[in-house]
């Protein structure tokens, strides 16, 4: 219509003014054939619409985005050019997570390998927390000083704490010293809530308070069975938080936006409460204090990191010994020992540290039978490294008898002395079971595209698949499984895909994670539901469950970097594999020439180093521009760059 008025308007000037030879007709034409012409071009760009069978609608949209005016085809420019972006930084982000997560999951690998080397603990920590308090004479024949426990505060010291306080607005707070801390004989949510207060504002509870903590905390905890029933009814909440790995400032946050534990609010925490961060000895003793004021509202499972091997390698020992002494880290390792294993909530969702077992028969029933107070790491180095299942002992020494039965006969005593070494034989293969389902249940991992049980990188447990978690959940007459252990980005995800993607999530508390980026989340239960977009139910149960994502601002956290972060990192990686880097690349060159295609690169750099990243994204990082300069990699002098230059932070 425009092209037509336009037209039209032309020729009525041309016409008045008697400047035009055209007439009307020929206007008339070369309006059709213009309009034509537009015709044409809008069918060759609706084609593909039509040709998807695209509706009239659609379509039409499509053409008004097509003839737009400047300004909308710019504004869809600049947000094409907006998403392009964010998607780059978010693939960029998760890149250099995968790296973080790889070279941890390796550098934990090479760890557990260095667990024989560890001493045992000494006896005397038992009998400290089983004394009833009663820690001088121990610690005297020890050769270690007991604090005399004495929680008479003087007049000017009261008028100081008093007047700090007061600074402090800490209301209804009683007066003690938040340097050397001490807590009252009888647990309280109230005393909790001071407690937690004192925590917060960087206080310390004193040596002998703590201990007498320890021993009570003991007492109470091994009284547990192995698996928590937890049960939520009417209007309750259930708040299960994941891996808090010693940060105090996730714990504190969680507390405060969620709630603080009571009779109509419960919590679990899913283990590894230590271990990389500052504030181990903080968190574990506020979990241990609301435990014992609120035991029906606050529950523990054991992770991974609750041992103690794994301890001395990673960081609560030291940070155990910096604060008070080493006697203090032989108690918690003790204390540890007594944590339940698993909990279940509402006879439907399995929640558990790390995952699943070896063996594909598991019952709750057997998981309760395990002596968990006799488990560390450190003592079943056989289960480390997988390998193909032996015939029990028991039918070998069967088939041993029956193969010489023709020709050899055993007296009476000595069959009974074979029978015997049987039965402690079919004891001790029942036994090795159960401690191998626990170093399962601790540090086991799903994997999605596993088909039943497979090897983990770990060097320790097993990955198990979708059907072997739905084979386990069947038999026990469960729903869903909630675990933990391994960092995520989001702080939450369903491992699986595809229809059995609700049947198992990963959760993790600890933003910022080693300095990582990520954020930390935790998990809400209800039994009622409002109907909420962000509620999720459990199968088709009356169990429904919400997550909540936040990030604690690292300049919040006061952890020491050098303790967070793997002990190896990329460059040093490169550089300790540079031997067999320039080996490898040197097979891969089968011409001869010093360079190999990208691909080529890529490959060897993840076989030699194990780290399974996408390595074709990292050229423009860690290849310098002159080495990639004719598109193929020089390899010799990319070896070159990384023994020969010294490189910052």
């Amino acid at each position: 219509n425009e092209i037509k008025n336009e037209a039209a308007n032309d020729g009525q000037r041309s016409r008045s003014s008697s400047r035009s030879s055209r007439t009307a007709d020929d206007m008339e034409k070369e309006v059709q054939s213009m309009l034509a012409e537009e015709q044409k071009k809008v069918r060759i760009k609706a084609r593909p619409l039509m040709e998807r069978r695209i509706s009239t609608g659609d379509t039409l949209m499509y053409l008004n985005h097509v003839f737009a005016s400047k300004e909308d085809n710019a504004a869809s420019k600049i947000q094409r050019c907006v998403r392009r972006y964010l998607a780059v930084c978010y693939a960029m982000a998760k890149q250099d997570w995968m790296i973080f997560c790889n070279m941890d999951s390796m550098d934990e690998a090479s760890k557990i390998t260095n667990t024989e080397a560890i001493p045992t603990m000494d006896a005397d920590y038992k009998k400290m927390l089983t004394e009833n308090d009663d820690f001088d004479s121990i610690m005297e024949r020890r050769g270690l000083n007991a604090d005399d426990g004495n929680d008479v505060i003087s007049a000017e010291r009261q008028k100081s704490m008093e007047k700090f306080l007061q600074l402090k607005r800490l209301e209804k707070a009683v007066y003690r010293d938040i340097e050397n801390y001490s807590l009252p004989a009888s647990m309280t949510p109230k005393a909790a809530a001071e407690f937690i207060e004192v925590m917060r504002r960087q206080g310390k509870l004193e040596k002998k308070s703590l201990h007498r903590l320890l021993g009570k905390s003991y007492r109470s905890l091994r009284k547990m069975p192995n698996i928590s029933q937890i049960k939520i009814v009417g209007g309750e909440t259930l708040t299960i938080v994941g891996d808090l790995h010693g940060q105090l400032d996730d714990l504190l946050y969680i507390l405060d936006t969620s709630g603080m534990p009571s009779i109509t609010h419960k919590y679990l925490f899913n283990g590894d409460f230590v271990d990389r961060g500052d504030n181990g000895v903080e968190v574990m003793c506020i979990l241990l204090v609301l435990n014992l004021a609120m035991p029906g509202s606050v529950y523990l499972n054991r992770g991974n990191h609750e041992d103690f091997s794994v301890c001395c390698l990673y960081g609560f020992q030291g940070e155990c010994c910096e604060k008070y002494d080493e006697t203090t880290f032989g108690m918690f390792s003790e204390l540890f020992q007594q944590l339940p294993l698993v909990a279940v909530v509402n006879d439907a969702v399995f929640v558990v540290h790390g995952g699943l077992f070896h063996a594909n028969d598991v019952t709750l029933e057997e998981i309760n039978r395990i002596d968990r107070s006799n488990f560390s790491l450190r003592d079943v180095q056989g289960f480390y490294h997988h390998s193909s299942h032996t015939k029990p002992m028991l039918l070998q020494k069967q088939s041993q008898i029956s193969e010489e039965d023709g020709g050899i006969h055993l007296s009476e005593v000595e069959i009974d002395l074979l029978v015997e070494n049987e039965e402690k034989d079919v004891l001790l293969q029942q036994s090795r079971r159960l401690q191998r389902l626990q170093l399962d249940l601790l540090w086991s991992d799903p994997a999605n595209g596993v088909v039943g049980a497979a090897y983990n990188p770990r060097g320790v447990a097993i990955h198990f698949g979708p059907d072997y978690c739905k084979s386990f959940l069947d038999r026990n007459g469960l729903a869903m499984i909630v675990r933990s252990h391994e960092a995520v980005l989001t702080g939450f995800e369903h491992p699986y895909s595809g229809e059995n993607k609700s049947i198992l999530a990963t959760l993790f508390s600890a933003s910022d994670y080693g300095g990582g980026k990520n954020v930390g989340a935790y998990m809400d239960f209800y039994t009622v539901s409002t109907g909420d977009e962000t509620h999720t139910q459990v199968r088709d149960l009356n169990l429904w469950y919400s997550v909540c994502h936040y990030s604690v601002a690292p300049q919040l956290k006061k952890r020491k970097s050098e303790k967070a972060e793997p002990s190896m990192g990329l460059i040093e990686m490169i550089r300790s594999h540079h031997e067999k880097l320039l080996e490898a690349f040197t097979v891969a060159d089968d011409n001869n020439t010093g360079e190999i295609s990208k691909l080529a690169w890529a490959d060897v750099m993840q076989r030699v180093t194990g780290l399974k990243i996408r390595w074709l994204t990292m050229i423009p990082f860690i290849v310098a521009d002159d080495i990639r300069s004719s598109g193929e990699i020089d390899y010799k002098k990319f070896i070159k760059y990384f023994t020969e230059n010294e490189f910052g932070d």
